[in-house]
């Protein structure tokens, strides 16, 4: 896999959204420093992009029907309303007892199964199997607390793996790793905040470590 097939899993998120947002509002413009602030809250709350999405689809619908429907929408933060709403929904279909609950335990025990099923190296066998341990914990404590915090959880299993397969590769294949995430990043610096952008180099780093190895990013956005 290139440096730029990997990139896209992380890049995608913003693109995406910025894209969509842009051809609702009907002109070329790019989206601002504020909308990508926002926009990076949501990614880095795992807010799935559908779920953006939607939001944002409903708050131009909205719009169209509206007092103010022949004022043009210049920026994201119209549509954070819808967007917020979106993501209510979102969060209160995975926190209710019932098919979505166990809906989404189901999801987390196939996910371990396909991190068993995968080709383990030596390098970090130990620490994946310990990592498929703790997602059979989430499984229990879905089934036993609607309140778990699941996101919260799956973030923790996936720090302790990256922190093991970080140590595995080493630290000049590390730098060689983020060197590829910045070359492939370069049209995105000068357009995003600065904290923006390194967090982004950030997560696609962390998402390059796992897939050395061959192992997913343990995110409730990509296992749901």
């Amino acid at each position: 896999m290139t440096a730029t097939e990997v990139l896209d899993e992380d890049i995608t998120y913003f693109r995406d959204i910025e894209r969509a947002f842009v051809q609702r509002r009907g002109d070329p413009l790019f989206i601002s420093n504020a909308d990508w602030v926002y926009l990076a809250k949501l990614w880095k709350k795992r807010i799935p992009m559908r779920v953006v999405l939607r939001g944002i689809t409903d708050a131009f619908d909205a719009h169209a029907h509206s007092f103010a429907r022949k004022q043009k929408i210049r920026s994201l933060s119209y549509c954070e309303d819808q967007i917020d709403a979106a993501v209510d929904r979102y969060r209160r279909a995975l926190h209710v007892e019932g098919p979505s609950r166990r809906g989404l335990a189901t999801a987390i025990e196939k996910f371990e199964a396909t991190l068993g099923a995968l080709p383990a190296s030596p390098q970090i066998a130990q620490p994946l199997l310990s990592a498929r341990r703790a997602l059979l914990d989430v499984v229990t404590a879905l089934d036993s607390d609607k309140a778990y915090d699941a996101d919260k959880a799956l973030t923790e299993i996936e720090d302790r793996l990256v922190e093991a397969a970080t140590t595995a590769l080493g630290l000049t294949t590390l730098k060689a790793l983020e060197e590829e995430t910045r070359a492939a990043t370069a049209a995105y610096k000068s357009r995003m905040p600065a904290n923006v952008y390194e967090n982004l180099i950030g997560e696609s780093v962390r998402r390059k470590i796992l897939q050395h190895f061959g192992v997913p990013r343990i995110l409730l956005a990509e296992i749901e």
